[in-house]
């Protein structure tokens, strides 16, 4: 939040991925003009991650991750809504570079691969997955949410689904896979500026 501009009340955010769990919170705290859910996770305000996606798991996983669901009623509520994440992506290893490029960043140059590889980041905490979100509803900001077709992590599907349930939007289709910052940023560019 400290890198927002203080006196600039015209900001679009955009989350990718599990910055989608992110964005509505700064948006609770700060005021933005439009949420922009990039090939992302929406939060289900009450609850966290897993419990959007832990009907998909099998016992053992469940029982591995320590799962638990808190509530049952609303954990209910979404058991029959398609699986968030793409089958292709679930029980990889993401710090392996081999899985990374077939993942990710499948669509990509090669050397813009290979550069975003080299930047990557163990990441640390776990806590978008495994805490409740605070919010009683997501805020009543505008937003937009760009699928990728493609997108061998965040399933389209779900995104189809998710997109008009969650946020009252039909989802923008782009094609490519996870990350199109990377391998179209031209068409996500006109997408961020123009709409469609």
């Amino acid at each position: 939040m400290q890198a927002l501009p203080k006196t600039d009340d015209d900001i679009v955010l955009v989350g990718h991925s599990m910055a989608g769990t992110i964005i509505p919170l700064v948006a609770e705290a700060r005021k933005v003009r439009q949420l922009v859910f990039l090939a992302a996770l929406i939060p289900y305000p009450g609850i966290s991650t897993i419990d959007q996606f832990a009907h998909t798991l099998d016992a053992d996983s469940r029982k591995a991750l320590n799962y638990a669901p808190k509530d049952l009623s609303q954990v209910a509520e979404i058991a029959g809504e398609p699986d968030m994440f793409n089958p292709v992506s679930v029980g990889r290893d993401f710090t392996d570079a081999a899985v990374l490029k077939e993942i990710f960043y499948n669509d990509c140059q090669l050397d813009v691969m290979e550069w975003a590889i080299s930047k990557r980041r163990i990441q640390q905490s776990l806590a978008y997955i495994f805490e409740s979100n605070p919010l009683k509803c997501l805020p009543n900001v505008e937003c937009k949410y760009i699928l990728c077709t493609d997108d061998k992590i965040i399933s389209p599907v779900w995104s189809r689904y998710a997109a008009p349930k969650r946020l009252g939007v039909d989802a923008i289709e782009l094609p490519g896979g996870h990350c199109p910052h990377l391998s179209r940023a031209a068409d996500l560019a006109f997408i961020l500026t123009n709409g469609n």
